[in-house]
C-alpha cells in the first residue's frame, strides 16, 4: 500500500525568505511615503507577502510552528517601512537637504519635538498599524480554514 508522503514545513527556510518582505515593504513605503493614506495599503501588503514568502519557502503554509517568525519578519517590515515613509514624507515637504547630513537629522527630528510633523502623520500613521493588523488578521483567518480543512 503506497502511502501519501507527508510535506515537511522548513520552518526557518520560510522564515527567512518571508523576510524578503521586509525590503519590499520598505521599498514600497519610501515610494508611498508622501501620499498619506494610501500608503497605508502597504501595511496590509506586508502580512500578506510574507505569508505567501514563508508558503514558497518552508514548502508548506503557515502553521503554528511558523507564526512567531511571520509576526516577527511581519512587525519588523511594518515599523521600518512606516519609518521610512515618514522620512520620505519629511524629504518631500522639507527643503532639499542631503539625508545623510546631521543636518537633515536634527530638522526632522525637530519637526516632531515640535508637533508640526507629528499633527499631520498621526493618523495615516494609526491607520497603516491597523490596516496591518488586518493583514495579520487575514492570514490568521486563512490559517484556521487550512487547518480545519486538513481536520
Amino acid at each position: 500500500m503506497l502511502e501519501t508522503p507527508v510535506p515537511v514545513e522548513h520552518v526557518v527556510r520560510g522564515t527567512f525568505t518571508a523576510a524578503l518582505a521586509i525590503p519590499i515593504g520598505i521599498a514600497l513605503f519610501a515610494i508611498l511615503g508622501g501620499l498619506g493614506y494610501i500608503a497605508g495599503i502597504v501595511a496590509a501588503l506586508v502580512p500578506v507577502l510574507a505569508a505567501w514568502l514563508y508558503r514558497f519557502g518552508a514548502g508548506h503554509p503557515l502553521t503554528a510552528a511558523g507564526f512567531p517568525g511571520f509576526l516577527l519578519v511581519t512587525a519588523v517590515g511594518v515599523g521600518l517601512g512606516i519609518f521610512t515613509g515618514l522620512v520620505s514624507g519629511f524629504l518631500m515637504t522639507m527643503p532639499p537637504v542631503p539625508p545623510f547630513s546631521p543636518h537633515f537629522w536634527d530638522a526632522f527630528l525637530d519637526s516632531f519635538a515640535s508637533g508640526s510633523a507629528f499633527e499631520m502623520v498621526w493618523l495615516p500613521t494609526l491607520v497603516g498599524i491597523a490596516l496591518a493588523v488586518v493583514g495579520v488578521v487575514g492570514v490568521l483567518r486563512g490559517l484556521q480554514q487550512s487547518e480545519e480543512q486538513v481536520l
